[in-house]
């Protein structure tokens, strides 16, 4: 459920028009349920704290997003924030949730009628726009299950957190596949018992296109307690560039 990382700015498109050799190929996340997230990694990047095991246990959606505030934290164990922990808070609406990463993301969760969990708004502090989706895109299924088909589209904006400028507009296409199970280390020691949900996304704007992939994994009655997220954009069709970043929760409880 990661913030939709846009870099589509006049200045940095035109830094990559200067200069070729900084658009290095994509790193690619490995297939669902593998190793994880630092087998596709730069030989020195760091371990992944998510170590993957095949799903026995299923569950639905209002399991593993708990109707309660969480304050926590999580620290980044990959990417550009590595060894950085960051706040991190729940707080329960009247129809969802807002979830909010000091210094880089706020989301907005609903409850769908149908149970899945979708999302409709998500603030990134880093690159300082909003992105909006008509009417939404599902991140927790209603029921996990080890293979499943849940896919959708969404009419997509991009302004300006600041003062609402437009900066890009199209659709979002969705799909989440699999699910599968993990035991997540965190920086505090804690371990969880996770559930691990798969989200990829196609964002074709008219400025940009913005392919992500997402593993969330999700405890029972604690929510989000790491993400890994590939990103890859291109510009105008011919110019690219790539990101990675894992965080876990540093703080906040375990269910081991």
């Amino acid at each position: 459920m990661s913030t939709t990382r846009l870099s589509i700015a006049p200045a940095a498109l035109a830094a990559c028009l200067l200069s070729l050799a900084a658009c290095q190929p994509a790193m690619k996340p490995p297939p669902p349920g593998g190793a994880g997230a630092a087998d596709s990694a730069s030989a020195d990047a760091p371990p992944s704290a998510i170590q993957h095991k095949p799903l026995t246990d299923p569950v639905t959606a209002k399991e593993l997003v708990p109707a309660k505030d969480i304050q926590a934290k999580v620290a980044y164990t990959q990417g550009k924030d590595h060894g950085k922990s960051f706040a991190y808070s729940v707080k329960k609406t009247q129809d969802g949730w807002v979830r909010t990463i000091a210094d880089h993301s706020v989301v907005y969760l609903k409850l769908h009628d149908d149970g899945s969990i979708v999302v409709t708004r998500e603030d990134d502090l880093v690159e300082k726009v909003t992105v909006t989706y008509d009417p939404y895109v599902v991140v927790v299924p209603a029921k996990l299950a080890k293979t499943m088909k849940v896919a959708g589209e969404a009419k997509t904006q991009v302004v300006t957190i600041s003062d609402g400028s437009p900066r890009g507009s199209g659709t979002t296409t969705y799909s989440i596949t699999s699910a599968w199970q993990a035991d997540v280390k965190c920086a505090d020691g804690s371990v969880f018992d996770a559930h691990m949900i798969r989200d990829e996304r196609e964002m074709k704007l008219d400025i940009a296109t913005v392919k992500i992939t997402i593993d969330s994994a999700f405890a029972k009655g604690q929510g989000l307690v790491a993400e890994t997220v590939w990103k890859q954009q291109t510009a105008l069709g011919l110019f690219g560039s790539h990101d990675q970043w894992q965080f876990t929760r540093a703080s906040g409880g375990s269910d081991k």
